[in-house]
C-alpha cells in the first residue's frame, strides 16, 4: 500500500487556528494604527487651513483688533486680533492667533500665531 503526498485534516485545522491566532493579535494594532493616521491627517488639514487664514488677513481688508468665531468642516475656528504694546513713535502690531478646535470635543487641533502690522 503506498502512502499519498498531502497534509492531514488535522494539519490543516492546526495551520488554520495558528493564522487565527497571528491576526488576532495583529488587526487591534492595525486598527491603531489606523486611527493614528487619521488624527495625524486631521492635524495636518487644521494646521493648513489656519495658515491659509493666517495669510488671508490683512490682504481682503485692513488688520483691527477683535475675536471672531466660525464654523469650517466639523471645527470651531477662533481668530483672535490684540493690540501689542509698543512705544508711541514705532508701527502698531497687532498679535494674531488662529486656534483650530474639534466642534464635538473642543480638544485643539491646530494652533498658529503671528504679529502683524496694523495699517
Amino acid at each position: 500500500m503506498s502512502r499519498r503526498a498531502g497534509y492531514s485534516v488535522l494539519e490543516v485545522l492546526v495551520a488554520f487556528a495558528v493564522m487565527a491566532m497571528v491576526f488576532a493579535v495583529l488587526i487591534p494594532g492595525q486598527s491603531a494604527l489606523l486611527g493614528r493616521t487619521i488624527t495625524a491627517d486631521e492635524r495636518l488639514l487644521a494646521t493648513d487651513f489656519a495658515a491659509s487664514r493666517m495669510d488671508a488677513i490683512g490682504i481682503t481688508g485692513p488688520i483691527t483688533p477683535g475675536i471672531s468665531e466660525d464654523r469650517y468642516r466639523d471645527w470651531i475656528v477662533s481668530e483672535r486680533r490684540l493690540l501689542q504694546a509698543a512705544p508711541a513713535d514705532t508701527l502698531t502690531l497687532i498679535s494674531v492667533t488662529i486656534e483650530i478646535r474639534s466642534a464635538a470635543t473642543g480638544d485643539l487641533i491646530a494652533s498658529l500665531s503671528a504679529a502683524r502690522v496694523a495699517e
